[in-house]
């Protein structure tokens, strides 16, 4: 216990400086109340609890939360509070690699388009981005043998300002994930655009395979939504 409780604080303060010194590079003021400041404002906050259930109730009253992308070595600790913030909040989620960087959007943006629920609802909440974007590509992914209609969702975007172009991939859905990333590497893109699915729940989710490939391979920041 008192070996967890070292390395929990060393954490939290590991945490704190960079918190501190990205805060000073953007110049923002650090205000913990509302009302305080015009324009962004920035405020840390700092709990003790389970990692998975004080991020599940902050997240739901969040606008956006953004997640270290789950480690590759299988880490419990990351993964499950992935999942919390992914699953247990409702609200969209960035997920972050190590090498993405501190930018998110205002490039190129690749939208990966299926026509579910999950899709629709990481597009909706990606508007703010794409409307940034310098150009967005929808790759509409193949369910068996019939690729999804992406000509509804690019009326929608057009509706909100924001012109997509079209790819529909000649390949098996086995091998979406890693178009969707070849896609994005291809045009630079600074953002993708995806929903998260799942096959069932025991002690932790089981994503499907292309979520989980993303997951475990993309080098850009991935907007979900589940």
């Amino acid at each position: 216990m008192a070996a967890a409780q070292r390395d929990t604080t060393t954490k939290a303060e590991r945490a704190k400086q960079t918190f501190e010194a990205w805060r000073k590079t953007a110049d923002l003021p650090l205000i913990e109340r509302p009302g305080g400041a015009v324009g962004p404002s920035v405020a840390w906050v700092e709990e003790t609890g389970a990692e998975d259930e004080r991020v599940a109730r902050r997240g739901r009253v969040a606008d956006l939360i953004v997640a270290a992308q789950p480690t590759s070595s299988g880490a419990i600790a990351s993964t499950v509070t992935f999942e919390a913030a992914l699953l247990d909040t409702g609200r969209p989620v960035i997920v972050a690699p190590p090498a993405a960087g501190t930018g998110i959007g205002g490039g190129a943006a690749v939208v990966a388009w299926n026509g579910s629920a999950e899709s629709a609802r990481a597009v909706s909440f990606s508007l703010p981005f794409l409307a940034l974007s310098t150009r967005v590509v929808v790759v509409a992914a193949k369910e068996g043998a019939t690729a999804a209609d992406a000509d509804p969702l690019i009326s929608y975007l057009a509706w909100h300002g924001v012109r997509a172009d079209t790819v529909t991939p000649e390949v098996h859905t086995a091998a979406v994930g890693p178009h969707l990333l070849e896609e994005a590497q291809k045009i630079g893109a600074g953002m993708l655009v995806m929903g998260a699915y799942t096959h069932n729940r025991l002690r932790q989710m089981v994503f499907g395979g292309v979520t989980r490939h993303v997951l475990g391979h993309a080098k850009l920041p991935v907007l979900m939504a589940h």
